[in-house]
């Protein structure tokens, strides 16, 4: 088994890829950087057997919806290619490289709840497609404030919706799960995916009912807004344009202030608390996918899922969930959950990964006591692996924090007494082999 680490700045874009040839992509970061770094990567693939979007934040989805523009380009081209139009040049070869085939796609989206009409789901399309172009700067995003990023998340999950769906791209949603939502808790949750399997352990239905209640009320609390949108459906793409959405944006720019209380469930975005998360295993071999859920969910998903062992597992490669951020992780649950791998996936967007975390992993493995986990294997060797460095970091603001993780790291491996390692990628992506 392999895991490939797309750099993706603030997002996630990482691909899963068994001995058995079988591949996993799992979120695809910013549109941009899935361009730059990932579409040449997974076009020399041939194909996906899945495409899991573990929730519907814009630094996960968006790269997956360049992907899906990209599959409809050459559709056109290489159908007009053969079937020449009449009265007009056919279109060119488009630039990105040729994707790969994407046999399912697994989402948690409320397209056809949320959706007041058909339009009003367009309008959300466009929506999206504006302040995605109009925002320069992604740490304005306000995270604590999700609903107000309504249009970089369910609008995005409606476009996919459409890309997907039989009038075009035609790539089963959800469909080993009855074209239903992704869950944990139901009586087919483990999946094979040739020699892998994929054992889901999170969202729970409690979080994905909270989240079905918070997007309705948005829909219901923005219809205005929402028809003021100009539509202007384009017949191959699906794509339209908006405007009018300056009222939207002067809400929208809010800067995240970093720090906060480790294990603070409730202050975590309930999309991110609805994130799909599995615990992926071949031949022995175990990797643990987050998304941005809650360290609490993740130990909970385990638990019921019966991976614990005297309350605890130890995983080859462990994602640590939504980039870092102490929200979300704990001391209890770095005790809980041990690997021989954490994998951070964060440019110092939001300021994260967190300076916090990366102490609190260090002394769950070499601190005190009361600090270190009784797994058995939590006195081997472990390393820290962040897919950008303080060269790859965009922004001075986010140099600045990643000099600081730099330095804390190298701290802390001089403090292990050669325990752990750390290494800081400034390559498109980096592999984890084992």
């Amino acid at each position: 088994m392999r895991l490939r680490v797309y750099q993706a700045n603030d997002g996630d874009c990482l691909l899963l890829s068994s001995d058995s040839g079988n591949h996993v992509l799992i979120d695809g970061g910013r549109s941009s950087t899935f361009s730059k770094n990932t579409s040449d990567d997974l076009s020399a693939l041939g194909k996906l057997d899945l495409v899991c979007v573990s929730h519907i934040d814009a630094d996960h989805i968006s790269g997956i919806l360049k992907l899906l523009d990209d599959m409809v380009d050459w559709r056109i081209h290489e159908h007009e290619r053969e079937n020449p139009p009449i009265g007009r040049v056919p279109k060119r070869k488009p630039r990105s490289p040729r994707p790969p085939s994407i046999s399912e796609i697994w989402i948690n989206g409320f397209s056809e709840q949320l959706a007041q009409s058909a339009d009003d789901a367009l309008a959300l399309v466009g929506l999206a497609s504006s302040v995605q172009a109009q925002m320069s700067d992604a740490d304005l995003l306000p995270r604590q404030h999700y609903l107000r990023d309504l249009a970089l998340g369910e609008a995005q999950a409606i476009e996919l919706g459409f890309r997907a769906g039989p009038a075009q791209l035609k790539i089963p949603i959800n469909e080993r799960f009855k074209n239903k939502l992704v869950r944990a808790g139901l009586a087919k949750s483990r999946v094979p995916i040739g020699s892998m399997a994929l054992e889901v352990i999170g969202p729970f239905q409690s979080d994905l009912r909270k989240l079905r209640k918070e997007w309705k009320q948005w829909v219901a609390e923005n219809t205005e807004r929402v028809s003021e949108i100009e539509k202007d459906m384009d017949s191959d793409a699906q794509r339209i344009r908006a405007s009018n959405v300056d009222r939207f944006l002067e809400n929208s720019r809010a800067i995240l202030t970093s720090g906060g209380t480790f294990g603070d469930r409730e202050s975590i975005t309930t999309p991110n608390l609805a994130s799909i998360m599995f615990l992926a295993e071949e031949n022995g071999k175990t990797v643990l996918m987050t998304g941005d859920g809650a360290g609490q969910d993740i130990v909970k998903g385990l638990e019921k899922t019966g991976r614990l062992d005297n309350g605890k597992i130890h995983v080859n490669v462990l994602k640590i969930q939504h980039h870092g951020a102490t929200a979300n992780i704990d001391q209890k649950f770095l005790k809980a959950v041990t690997a021989d791998h954490y994998v951070f996936c964060g440019n110092g967007g939001h300021s994260n990964p967190e300076l916090g975390v990366v102490q609190l992993i260090a002394q769950s493995r070499f601190g005190n006591e009361k600090q270190k986990s009784t797994h058995p294997k939590a006195q081997n060797r472990f390393e820290l692996h962040f897919n950008h460095d303080t060269v790859t970091a965009n922004t001075k603001s986010r140099k600045e924090h990643m000099t600081k993780v730099e330095y804390k790291a190298d701290q802390l491996v001089q403090e292990s007494n050669s325990q752990m390692s750390a290494s800081f990628h400034a390559t498109p992506f980096f592999d984890i082999v084992f």
